[in-house]
């Protein structure tokens, strides 16, 4: 069961949901609707360019995924691009994603910003405008990081239930490692990625987590997104310690 608790002081980085969809060569005459549907909640927006981007392509050397950046228009793919403070939406002929670098919880009650309120009101406006085939690969992704003066090379398996063979390699000797596996989840998959990197006298944590799936009926589309999710904070529980759960559960300060 996913966790249910919204943490003041969440270790999410990075949010991102994408889809991709057989190239639609006539999305570009349909942004203008989905644009006015969401202008009230997505009120910047801007025409970009952008060289193709693997959505799972996590590690080795990147912290965050990349994504579109101002170029020549006669470079990259267009990318039509929606944001507010919270969220940022980017749709191609053949993707869409939604990203947040704030994210306070997926879809627990009470919350004011819930994620999946944010993927319903893009999608549905989306479907709406733009009829899709069939989804031929649906990603949920979250990027955590465990920052702490507390959390060192000697500790480190007190705070995580490490994916790394410890046998073989001894934390305290650790420098910087990256370890990534693709792990089979019913009919879905994950990436999962532990990436440890010097920080200060003391080490960060990443937890990199990819769930996804793919040829998806848009029909199922949000039943898909609550299974991906809930296998990433399974993912995610089975791997932090009580020590974590303290770190989440300290007011947010300012870095």
């Amino acid at each position: 069961m996913a966790i249910n608790e919204v943490f003041p002081n969440s270790l999410v980085k990075k949010v991102l949901f994408q889809i991709k969809y057989p190239t639609l060569f006539y999305i570009e005459d349909r942004i203008g609707d989905f644009q006015v549907r969401v202008m009230e909640h997505l009120p910047e927006s801007t025409l970009l360019y952008r060289k193709q981007v693997l959505f799972a392509d996590f590690l080795p050397n990147k912290d965050h995924p990349e994504f579109p950046i101002k170029q020549s228009e006669t470079q990259g793919d267009k990318v039509w691009q929606f944001k507010n403070q919270n969220v940022v939406v980017n749709i191609t002929s053949s993707s869409l994603d939604v990203s947040s670098d704030t994210h306070k919880t997926y879809n627990n009650p009470g919350a004011p910003l819930r994620f999946r309120d944010i993927l319903v009101a893009v999608l549905n406006n989306f479907f709406e405008v733009v009829k899709i085939p069939i989804i031929l690969r649906m990603g949920l992704r979250y990027v955590n990081e465990i920052k702490e003066p507390e959390l060192t090379r000697d500790t480190y398996n007190d705070f995580i239930n490490t994916s790394i063979n410890t046998d073989q390699i001894q934390i305290p000797s650790v420098q910087s490692l990256d370890f990534a596996a693709t792990l089979k989840k019913d009919k879905y998959s994950l990436n999962l990625a532990e990436r440890i990197k010097p920080f200060n006298d003391a080490i960060s944590c990443i937890l990199d987590f990819d769930a996804f799936a793919l040829n998806v009926k848009v029909e199922e589309c949000f039943n898909t997104i609550d299974d991906l999710h809930e296998i990433i904070s399974n993912q995610f529980e089975s791997i932090i310690k009580e020590p974590v759960y303290t770190i989440m559960r300290k007011p947010k300060t300012d870095e």
